[in-house]
């Protein structure tokens, strides 16, 4: 059976947090600490108050057994947390969580929400959900590509194992930042509250980007809804498992960072990572990732930089690999 909570209610927490505890199917985005900031911007959303949220927790013989966070909008259910940045979503359960319980998961749904519409546009391959649906014959709706840079224990190896070209590109980097007298700095920070300059700062170059993209940029407003009510941000500025790295030029400042969480997996993944186009002669996006990768190896245990969703060559041709995300239309 279904029982719906209040998010205020301290029992959900403990359940919540009692569930993603060590579960590697899991992202950050499914962390009762995420999932409370988005919760504490939402209220500040205007334009979202009239959509409603439901967290379910699904019982079996008394024993709680899942969660499911769900958000009710323009006629559909959705994961809360669908309409944000994070780019994994999925039930909250344990990691040995079986097909019975979302036999059951689903079966109470469809008495909950009778002939509605559930949507899970964020299902990675990994997640038991979705061997759960691919099992029972569900077709996604659609796919998204996400890429993921695995390296081992030694930078060497992960550097010869790029593209000739590749370790060109990056060899002619450092030659062009020697011959233009330029001293560029990495810091990283893991686990560590960072600095409102840092955020607007990357903010800036994000948008820059983003509007080079799109072919324009946000507008003040949205900016700075970006910058106070966007979970995202105060989740990458905040939370005790997040990730920080910066490529500065002497003089100059921030001109690329690549920002994440670090997953129960021991992992990064990142959903805002840029660079600034001014500079592009010392291709700092991938500098910066080349950068990452040898201080992770020398400095953590951290062994995968999931660059999340996008397939765009740079991260490739940095060694990346695919997987992907699918999305599904349920009728309840």
């Amino acid at each position: 059976m279904l029982k719906l909570f209040k998010w205020q209610d301290p029992q959900l927490k403990n359940i919540w947090d009692d569930f993603y505890q060590d579960n590697l199917y899991l992202s950050p985005y499914s962390s009762w600490k995420y999932n409370n900031i988005s919760y504490n911007c939402f209220k500040f959303q205007t334009s979202r108050w009239k959509e409603k949220n439901f967290f379910l927790v699904e019982y079996i013989n008394d024993k709680a057994v899942a969660i499911i966070p769900l958000t009710f909008r323009r006629g559909n259910l959705n994961i809360f947390g669908d309409f944000e940045s994070g780019g994994a979503l999925d039930f909250i359960y344990p990691e040995n969580t079986s097909d019975e319980v979302f036999d059951n998961i689903f079966y109470d749904l469809r008495k909950f929400f009778p002939k509605q519409t559930l949507c899970l546009n964020k299902i990675n391959e990994r997640s038991p959900l979705y061997k759960y649906l691919q099992a029972k014959h569900y077709e996604p709706s659609n796919t998204r590509k996400c890429v993921k840079i695995p390296f081992g224990n030694s930078y060497k190896e992960y550097y010869q194992g790029l593209s000739r070209n590749q370790r060109l590109n990056i060899n002619k980097t450092f030659n062009r930042l020697e011959h233009d007298k330029q001293e560029y700095s990495i810091d990283i920070k893991i686990n560590s509250i960072v600095s409102d300059k840092f955020m607007k700062d990357a903010l800036r170059i994000y948008n820059k980007r983003e509007g080079e993209r799109v072919g324009h940029e946000r507008g003040y407003v949205s900016k700075f809804r970006q910058l106070h009510f966007e979970p995202i941000t105060p989740a990458l500025q905040k939370m005790s498992n997040n990730f920080n790295a910066g490529l500065s030029l002497k003089g100059v400042g921030l001109i690329a960072f690549l920002s994440g969480f670090i997953t129960n997996g021991n992992e990064f993944i990142g959903p805002r990572c840029a660079m600034d186009s001014t500079f592009a002669r010392y291709s700092p996006g991938k500098l910066l990732i080349n950068e990452s990768i040898k201080w992770l190896i020398a400095n953590t245990n951290i062994r995968c930089l999931d660059l999340s969703r996008g397939d765009e060559n740079y991260k490739y041709e940095m060694g990346g690999i695919q997987h992907i995300n699918y999305a599904y239309e349920i009728k309840l």
